[in-house]
């Protein structure tokens, strides 16, 4: 007796049957992926030099960790400034229920638009993320910090109960929802942590609380460090020290340095103008002198002055800066 043909199916059938059944985008071909991943910029042209795309990618995972008073949030807002610029609809998660709105207002921020959550727990402040994701009117969420989530059964023990392993598993269990839903939906999920020493051993280390969750599923991360800033005696800012440790989409390990005045935030004119006299759009020549839109000054205060009192100058770098940098 003859054996009955089994009739194949057309690759192409199979994948539209997957894709109805998954649903718009679970599957594709790779190419078609090409060009349709969107970036968040930062205001600081070295800090999108080092991301290697051009700022923070929407629909992944960034974490931004350090030691206390390294101006993480400030690096969050500034993305946050810069997203409302696009029309994108932001949310803060503060759960060290530290938010400055005046603060925010002088790095650019709506605080009209920006929607602010103070979550009691772990479990809430993850649990307002998705929700705010599945919403698919929010399309970047920062969340400062993960270092200050309590989950409920360590808000319920009584101080001086030991809680290890509680928060690890409940991150992991966070991410892998949060993680999937965020790439679905191109939403941007900006992590703040903190850089703690961990406590024995011969040499010094350093770790982020949170478990290991995070620095496996984030597509960058930024380490940040900093040394002081003075004017005499006095400590006015600091120089920080932008690492990008992990990243996914471009080259990793690439370091700049900025420069953060407290009260100020990050000095963004000095970073433009170092950036753009290291590949020659501003002509700087000996004993501090610049040559900008056709005039000589002396001096970088001078020029920051020029370029603050000229903002579509100042743009106009810019744009010039990311032709170079193919951004």
């Amino acid at each position: 007796m003859a054996k009955k043909e089994e009739k194949k199916l057309d690759l192409k059938e199979i994948i539209a049957g997957i894709s109805k059944e998954l649903g718009e985008g679970a599957i594709n071909y790779a190419q078609d992926e090409m060009g349709t991943l969107e970036v968040i910029p930062f205001s600081i042209p070295s800090v999108n030099k080092i991301t290697g795309i051009g700022g923070v990618a929407r629909g992944r995972l960034t974490e931004f960790h350090g030691m206390d008073g390294t101006f993480k949030t400030t690096f969050t807002l500034d993305l946050i400034k810069n997203a409302q610029k696009l029309g994108i609809t932001c949310a803060f998660i503060d759960a060290e229920f530290s938010y400055s709105p005046e603060y925010a207002e002088r790095l650019g921020v709506n605080n009209e638009t920006l929607i602010l959550v103070k979550p009691n727990s772990a479990e809430e402040a993850f649990g307002v993320i998705e929700k705010l994701i599945d919403s698919g009117q929010v399309g970047c969420i920062v969340l400062d910090s993960i270092a200050a989530l309590s989950p409920e059964t360590e808000l319920e023990n009584e101080f001086g109960k030991s809680n290890i392993g509680v928060m690890a598993r409940l991150m992991n269990q966070a991410l892998r929802k949060l993680t999937a839903k965020a790439g679905k939906n191109n939403v941007a999920l900006v992590f703040i942590n903190q850089l703690r020493e961990m406590l024995g051993g011969y040499v010094p280390m350093k770790t982020t609380p949170g478990g290991n969750g995070v620095r496996f599923y984030a597509s960058m991360r930024f380490e940040i460090s900093k040394s002081q800033v003075k004017d005499g005696t006095d400590v006015i800012g600091v120089t920080l020290k932008v690492k990008c440790v992990k990243n996914k989409l471009a080259i990793p390990y690439l370091i700049t340095e900025v420069e953060a005045i407290y009260g100020m935030g990050i000095d963004v004119q000095k970073d433009l103008i170092n950036e753009c006299s290291e590949i020659g759009i501003i002509s700087k020549g000996g004993a501090g002198w610049f040559e900008i839109a056709g005039q000589k000054m002396q001096g970088l205060d001078k020029v920051k002055q020029f370029l603050i009192d000229n903002p579509e100058y100042e743009e106009e770098l810019i744009n010039k800066l990311k032709e170079k940098n193919g951004q």
